[in-house]
Order: C-alpha cells, then sequence, then structure tokens
C-alpha cells in the first residue's frame, strides 16, 4: 500500500540518538519516517518527496530551525512545522510563531505530546480544508461576500465554527456572544449598520486563535508566561486575518479590543474607560460571562448566580459599568 503525504513525517535533529528514538515511536504509530542531522539535509529530502509535517530542532549546525522554516513556508506552504527546543524564551516562541510554526514542544520531548499535536496537524487540516493559510482565509471570505450578505452570513458563521472546532471548550461560544451582545447593543439603540459591525464582530472576536497552537489553547492548566503573551497576540492576529476585507472594517474595533479593560489593564494597547469602543466593552462583558458559565480546559463552569456577581464587583475595573448593567437586567427578562 502506498503511503500518503498525511503519514509522512520528516524529523530533524543533530542529536543521532534522538533521531532514532523518534523514528522507532513515530514509525510504530503507522507513519512513514525521515530523519535529518540538519536543515540543509532536511530541504534536500523535501525536493524528493512530500511531507505533511516536519518537526525540527531550532539549533542545528549548518542551517538552523529557524531558516529551515522560513524555507518550508516559502517554498513548501503546505507543510506544517513542529518546533522543539531545549531553552524556550517568549522572543523565540513568538518569532517561530510569527514565521509560521504550527507549535512548539519542550525538550526532553514528551512523544504522547508530540503524536497528539501531529494528530492535530491532520485534523486541522481536514477542518480547514481550502482555508489552509491567511490568504486563503480572506481570499475565500471575500468571494463569498461578494455573492450575496446571506451567503455571507452563513461563512462567518461556518467560520466561527472552525474557532471552535480548534478550541475543544468553546463548542457554541461565539453565536452565544453574538446573540447577547445585539441585545445589548438594542438598548443603546444601535442603528442598523451598527448591530450589523456588532454581530460580525461578536461572531469572528476570537478569529486570531486559528493562528495560536492548539496546545495553548487546551491546556489543562494556567498558562505561562511565555504561553500568555503568545495566547494575547488573537486579537491583533484576528485583525491581520480580516483587514483586507473592507465590508468588515467596523468589526474590526471589537476583535481587536475585547481583552481591553476599562481600569486599563487590559491588552493589547491598555485602553482605558471610554477610549475603549464601546462594541469592545459589550463584547468583553458577554465573552467573560460565557467564558465563566462553560467549562473550560482548566477549569469548570460557575453557577449563574455567581458570575453575576463577579460581573457587579468588576464594575469600573474589568468592566463597563453601564454595560454591566444593562447585560444583567437583560438577564433578570
Amino acid at each position: 500500500m502506498s503511503i500518503t503525504k498525511e503519514e509522512r513525517i520528516l524529523f530533524v535533529d543533530d542529536d543521532k540518538m534522538l533521531r532514532e528514538l523518534a523514528k522507532k515511536i513515530l514509525t510504530r504509530e503507522g507513519y512513514e519516517v525521515q530523519t535529518a542531522s540538519n536543515g540543509a539535509d532536511a530541504v534536500n529530502y523535501l525536493r524528493k518527496l512530500p511531507f505533511n509535517t516536519v518537526v525540527t530542532d531550532i539549533h542545528m549546525p549548518i542551517m538552523s530551525g529557524d531558516e529551515l522554516l522560513t524555507i518550508i513556508k516559502s517554498d513548501y506552504p503546505e507543510t506544517e512545522v513542529i518546533i522543539i527546543t531545549t531553552f524556550p524564551t517568549i522572543d523565540t516562541a513568538v518569532s517561530t510563531m510569527k514565521l509560521g510554526a504550527y507549535d512548539y514542544i519542550i525538550k526532553p520531548i514528551n512523544f504522547d505530546l508530540l503524536l497528539t499535536t501531529i494528530a492535530k496537524v491532520n485534523e486541522r487540516k481536514k477542518l480547514l480544508n481550502e482555508l489552509k493559510n491567511e490568504k486563503q482565509l480572506r481570499e475565500t471570505i471575500m468571494s463569498l461576500f461578494e455573492s450575496t450578505q446571506d451567503l455571507f452570513i452563513s461563512t462567518i458563521k461556518s467560520l466561527a465554527e472552525v474557532i471552535e472546532a480548534k478550541d475543544a471548550y468553546t463548542y457554541g461560544h461565539c453565536e452565544r456572544i453574538r446573540d447577547n451582545s445585539l441585545l445589548i447593543g438594542k438598548t443603546f439603540n444601535f442603528s442598523t449598520d451598527e448591530m450589523r459591525d456588532l454581530e460580525y464582530a461578536a461572531l469572528l472576536h476570537d478569529v486570531g486563535k486559528i493562528a495560536i497552537p492548539e496546545a495553548i489553547l487546551n491546556k489543562p492548566g494556567i498558562l505561562n508566561e511565555t504561553e500568555s503573551e503568545i495566547f494575547k497576540t488573537h486579537t491583533t492576529k484576528g485583525v491581520s486575518i480580516l483587514s483586507h476585507i473592507k465590508q468588515l472594517k467596523g468589526a474590526l474595533l471589537g476583535i481587536k479590543y475585547h481583552h481591553e479593560r476599562f481600569d486599563g489593564r487590559g491588552y493589547p494597547e491598555k485602553l482605558k474607560g471610554t477610549e475603549i469602543p464601546l462594541v469592545a466593552r459589550i463584547i468583553a462583558v458577554t465573552d467573560s460571562f460565557d467564558a465563566m458559565t462553560s467549562d473550560r480546559a482548566y477549569r469548570k463552569s460557575i453557577p449563574l448566580a455567581t458570575a453575576k456577581e463577579i460581573l457587579i464587583q468588576e464594575k469600573n475595573r474589568q468592566f463597563d459599568s453601564e454595560v454591566v448593567d444593562r447585560f444583567l437586567k437583560i438577564l433578570t427578562i
């Protein structure tokens, strides 16, 4: 039986014993495995055979993992890259994510984690289908929008489902945020255009998570400093993904600033009070409320009454007090 691309892995590391161990374990799991001791040898393999996944160390002789990653994303964009490193830092993690790495794993390698990550690479490709990179994502949404507005709404909802499929703990999250945000928007007498922008922003507020490693999104515990900094980039990554779509311009402020805090201690720009766009202040409340009342990787949901008390306690700290008051009134109806 011929080997498919999805079953072929290239493992790159200058440690011979690690290469042999990796090949043994991955082969046992049904993958065809090629190994290389440096980036240059890896490029030679890539020229001969298609690989679904490349697992590579960063620090190697002749050609580094960063250099190899750059070549792969330029010449073989359909191949996913998992970085392995002994000394993780925020700068290293962020730079490799910017270069296009799918995920990173810290040495010594936990092979169960590596196998899970490789499996998720295959799952992600199946879920995204033609949406394999940001360029295709933009082009697909734009072409569908040009057909009909109804089809565009369906596409937005489908994209929200892709986001939720990556984060196992957020099923239905985007539509609940949309529904609650629109209820609040009505109390502010938003215009038709403002309601449309609020709807798009609520559905797509987490679109940047497509670019965040699933190991971080689904980590069963508190994120460390490096992971937290990577996670926070999902707001600006979301804007980057959608910024070329003129029909979504009005939604970008809600997407970018929904993690700002009323007291100025949020991200990405530490805006304070009414500096934060109203659409983002609305999504901040509905997003946090849904997060509190839903199961997450790091904790179980809390009771509705407790979530309401937290909203009240965080008035004028995390949240706009007027938005909180309007939302709590809606919840009592």
